[in-house]
């Protein structure tokens, strides 16, 4: 049986439970009043019960507005899909900027709906994707006021015409000179990378503005200072995993470091920095020191600076930036410079 001393309880705000509290034990206290008590609980009760319905119908509403609204971002979207597939994939004036919007959108909702597992959804908008790629086209046409520029043409009005580039890629690149045939581009190199002479076995940082072009997969993308090797190697790297930065030591092939920031998208404008020195390992992202330890052995023989992990895993992103100090950085000086 329950207790008849105890206040009668209802979850709600607090006022609504102190007038619940004050009903039942004016009610006890006075039962020659119980009627007005009784009214006073019926008032907590119905202001607890309509909180609660109007807090819910504001939640329907926030997400049925929510929801028309990515229904007619989706509906105008699939309108200019549809408008440059009808029209043979020919771009119209305006359009590489709405392409690439289409783009980043279906890209993003792809992803969304890959990591929520939604497979359906994410093949619905990948056929899309598919459909832009296979069907859209580029060209310069520059136009005088008489009409086309051909070789025909016997006007006055000219223009010139400088840096036109299409790629066969996710991402657009630099410039690939290039004279009357399609060229392939050679591999970009990093020259006088280093000496041991320059880096120090015992203690240092590496530093460097970066972003991804994509949030994981791929692979680790990884730049290093080593001793031409992955086994002697400080490495700072874009984890295949979505959102994941990592620090990483290794000494004769044994990984005796590997700390990770988990929270930071790799496609961001990010400035990260790894300080090492025996006891006192850390990584800075963004004016933040995200991950610390103060286990593992340093490798020897550090002489060169690469865009791998001093092997394999090379580095494919942005790179603003990079820069090596030789002594190591006070925490306070590794907050300013990653800020």
């Amino acid at each position: 049986m329950a207790d008849k001393e105890k206040p009668l309880t209802l979850t709600g705000g607090s006022g609504d439970q102190a007038l619940i509290n004050a009903a039942y034990m004016g009610a006890k206290a006075e039962p020659s009043n119980a009627e007005l008590f009784i009214d006073l609980f019926d008032k907590a009760r119905t202001s607890y019960k309509t909180s609660k319905e109007a807090a819910k119908a504001e939640a329907e509403a926030e997400a049925e507005a929510e929801r028309l609204e990515k229904e007619k971002i989706e509906s105008q979207i699939q309108k200019n899909v549809d408008n440059i597939i009808s029209n043979g994939g020919s771009l119209g004036e305006g359009a590489f900027d709405r392409v690439y919007t289409e783009v980043e959108y279906y890209r993003d909702e792809y992803y969304n709906a890959v990591q929520s597992g939604n497979d359906r959804e994410a093949a619905k908008i990948k056929a899309n994707l598919n459909k832009l790629n296979s069907t859209v086209q580029g060209y310069i046409r520059p136009r005088v006021t008489s009409g086309v520029v051909d070789a025909t043409d016997t006007g006055t009005s000219f223009c010139y015409v400088w840096g036109g580039q299409m790629e066969e890629s996710a991402f657009a690149t630099s410039v690939i000179p290039t004279t009357n045939n399609q060229v392939t581009r050679t591999a970009d190199t990093c020259n006088t990378s280093g000496s041991s002479s320059i880096f120090n076995d015992s203690e240092g940082v590496l530093f460097m503005n970066i972003s991804a072009l994509i949030n994981g997969e791929g692979g680790d993308r990884t730049i290093s200072i080593s001793d031409g090797s992955q086994s002697n190697s400080i490495q700072l790297l874009l984890h295949n995993t979505a959102s994941r930065i990592n620090f990483r030591v290794r000494d004769g092939g044994s990984l005796e470091v590997n700390i990770s920031d988990l929270s930071t998208n790799q496609t961001l404008d990010l400035k990260v920095a790894c300080k090492y020195k025996s006891g006192d390992y850390s990584l800075f992202v963004n004016g933040t020191e995200k991950a610390t330890t103060t286990s593992g052995i340093l490798p020897s023989g550090l002489n060169q600076l690469a865009f791998d992990d001093g092997a394999s895993n090379d580095f494919f992103g942005k790179c603003k930036q990079l820069m090596y100090f030789d002594p190591i950085l006070t925490d306070a000086e590794l907050t300013t410079l990653t800020t």
